[in-house]
């Protein structure tokens, strides 16, 4: 009864229900447009011989699982995909507790969106991870838990892994905690190793992310849309959480200020260093964003508590009024995925049109 109460708490539950509303009606869900290939690769996964040469091998928290579980069917590969993701959305909505009322501010930040456009990516599994690196540092301040998540994070996809681990170094510089940065760096480098292990098990020969962006001339792509069209990636970055962040900067110090600025700097280089360049900066500004929601109280006060109450309602507004976006060679104002042929909802439409066939007339 005790661990119910724990895991299923008020605030737990209200966060996930509103992660639900944003998912499916605010945000809209979809699958990624590599799905079927994220099935095809979990197949072959269990083979130890994986011929294909795409780098979405070297993001194998979904395969795996797949494999595990043995599915032969895409249809419930991708069931599994759905609902793997909600799970780990309860975790991070149990996990962000800390954040007291604020926690319902992270959500509407642009890791959502992400999650919600892309169902089939590692990247809730990267939220999930990113913000038990930020426990383990900040409230915890385990060095075990710390480089075993960051090998972990590493693991699960180590391109976005370096940039996020860079963001909690600048976080951490000046303070106590810059003792752990050494457990950082440790923890990416055993991810790193441990990736390597498992690719070379599955027997994987394709190119790796670093050398696609170089053979493929991604860097003049990225870099003139990100440049192009600044103002739009930083709010599918930020979306609501921006009310926050103009205010925190207001009233923080100069190196504060200066946390900020680099920790942007390092955002905005490493996703102009991919094609899906807003979903790569959503992940990225994740400490970021823990930080200046941790830290909110503690450099704004209010003497208005009712102002204070209000503002995580000017942050939903403020979300709802600029809408959602994304960068993938243009400005997206709804998911790319949409044209996909399968849905969450006509999977379950045909399951249970399958499941009552006998029934209904």
């Amino acid at each position: 009864m005790n661990l119910l109460k724990r895991y299923f708490n008020n605030l737990t539950v209200f966060n996930f229900l509103v992660t639900q509303v944003l998912v499916h009606v605010i945000f809209g869900t979809s699958f990624t447009n590599t799905i079927f290939h994220e099935f095809e690769i979990s197949k072959e996964v269990k083979n130890f011989d994986i011929f294909y040469s795409s780098y979405n091998v070297d993001t194998p928290v979904f395969h795996i699982l797949g494999s595990i579980i043995g599915l032969e069917d895409f249809r419930y590969f991708a069931v599994m995909v759905f609902l793997v993701t909600n799970i780990v959305l309860y975790f991070i909505c149990y996990n962000i507790a800390f954040l007291d009322e604020n926690s319902v501010v992270f959500l509407f930040s642009g890791w959502l969106v992400t999650v919600s456009w892309f169902m089939g990516y590692v990247d809730v599994f990267t939220v999930l991870l990113t913000v038990l690196i930020f426990k383990s540092l900040f409230l915890k301040h385990s060095k075990q838990e710390t480089i075993f998540y960051a090998a972990f994070l590493t693991f699960n996809h180590y391109g976005i892994a370096l940039f996020i681990i860079l963001i909690f170094l600048v976080l951490i510089f000046d303070t106590e905690l810059k003792k752990f940065t050494k457990f950082l760096v440790f923890g990416y480098l055993s991810g790193r190793i441990i990736l390597e292990i498992y690719l070379t098990i599955v027997n994987y020969n394709g190119r790796s992310r670093f050398r696609f962006v170089f053979n493929d001339n991604v860097l003049d792509q990225v870099f003139y849309l990100s440049s192009s069209n600044s103002l739009d990636l930083i709010l599918s970055g930020f979306l609501g959480v921006l009310v926050y962040l103009i205010i925190y900067i207001y009233y923080s110090n100069s190196l504060s200020k200066s946390k900020i600025v680099v920790s942007l700097s390092i955002a905005l280089i490493g996703c102009s260093l991919a094609l899906d360049t807003s979903r790569v900066f959503s992940m990225l500004v994740l400490p970021l964003n823990l930080y200046l929601l941790k830290n909110f109280e503690k450099i704004v006060k209010f003497e208005n508590l009712q102002l204070k109450k209000f503002l995580p309602f000017v942050a939903f507004i403020f979300m709802i009024f600029i809408d959602e976006r994304h960068l993938f060679g243009s400005v997206f104002t709804e998911s790319p995925n949409y044209e996909n042929t399968i849905s969450i909802y006509s999977l379950v439409t045909e399951f249970v049109n399958n499941f009552m066939k006998n029934t209904w007339k």
